[in-house]
């Protein structure tokens, strides 16, 4: 037996609601805020995020960085040997480049590592802080 013109109406109807459901959870995906990279982060989100990923104190990083620069990632100091957040004394590290230390997320990022390897003593204001 064929299907009636009710029987097809209903079906086309669902179809037609379902494609519409459908259509707008995608149009619903992709009216969210765009996703966030590493590379937006603020100075103090990119503490926390590093602070996390090498497993040290995100709170005498923050007291550090704030002493140090005040969360100024142009600062220089130390008679314009040390640069950015975190007070890269270039002379001490002739690998890394003033862009490198003036970049908020390698500056952190140096900073978790060295915390990491119990290298807090090379900044000043750690000492200042927690000697």
């Amino acid at each position: 037996m064929f299907p009636t013109y009710r029987d097809i109406m209903k079906k086309l109807i669902k179809v037609s609601i379902l494609a519409l459901i459908v259509y707008m959870s995608m149009n619903t995906v992709s009216a969210q805020a765009p996703v966030r990279t590493i590379s937006d982060f603020t100075p103090q989100e990119l503490v926390s995020y590093y602070a996390k990923e090498y497993n040290v104190s995100e709170a005498r990083m923050t007291a550090t960085i704030k002493c140090e620069s005040s969360f100024n990632p142009n600062a220089i100091g130390d008679g314009g040997k040390s640069y950015g957040l975190s007070q890269i004394h270039l002379p001490s590290h002739p690998s890394v480049t003033i862009e490198e230390a003036t970049d908020p997320q390698f500056a952190v990022e140096f900073m978790a590592q060295a915390f990491q390897k119990g290298q807090q003593r090379m900044w000043t204001c750690w000492r200042k802080l927690y000697q």
